[in-house]
């Protein structure tokens, strides 16, 4: 562990807001995605200096604005390389999370947009299934642990971002504890 926590706590008396830790795994998701799509700009259209200019962007913004919710993409700072783009609140998140794989084979090369598609769909069986009410803890360890190996052969691909990989990490156990002494009680 790099740094102590302040005060120890253990997992079993720290409740993590679904709503909250769907929004953060679906902002890393995202900006996944469009870090995905300047790569491939990169890569098409060497000529293009930048690629907030580029056909993917654009491709990337009319797919989410698709999804019916505003989005737009900009530079942080003039000059800056950074991009920056609208922050989602819960329901424009989940329509995203829900519309959007249908356009990444129109975002992303071939083989990045199969496997980004399935770890959207990983992670959508996943939060339905922590978010599900049903009691049974046989149920539980059918319909999450099947989704978490998924998402943590997910790991090894290059296609994540070092960001999305340490959220997967990081986020995925204190959220199954959690549902499941919530499930237990």
């Amino acid at each position: 562990m790099k740094y102590c926590p302040l005060l120890p706590i253990d997992l079993d008396h720290v409740v993590p807001d679904e709503l909250h830790w769907f929004l953060r795994v679906m902002d890393v998701l995202l900006e996944n995605v469009v870090l995905q799509a300047v790569q491939l700009e990169v890569k098409v259209n060497k000529k293009q200096a930048d690629p907030l200019q580029g056909a993917m962007l654009h491709k990337l913004v009319e797919s989410i604005q698709a999804c019916g919710v505003p989005f737009q993409i900009w530079r942080k700072d003039s000059g800056s390389s950074t991009l920056d783009w609208t922050s989602l609140g819960g329901a424009g998140m989940r329509k995203v999370h829900s519309k959007l794989p249908a356009y990444f084979k129109d975002i992303l090369s071939q083989d990045c947009s199969e496997c980004i598609t399935q770890l959207w769909k990983d992670f959508e069986e996943l939060h339905t299934n922590i978010s599900s009410q049903t009691p049974d803890s046989d149920v539980i360890e059918s319909k999450v642990k099947y989704p978490i190996n998924k998402l943590q052969q997910c790991l090894q691909l290059h296609y994540l971002s070092i960001k999305a990989k340490q959220w997967i990490k990081d986020l995925l156990p204190c959220l199954l504890w959690h549902r499941a002494i919530k499930r237990i009680e």
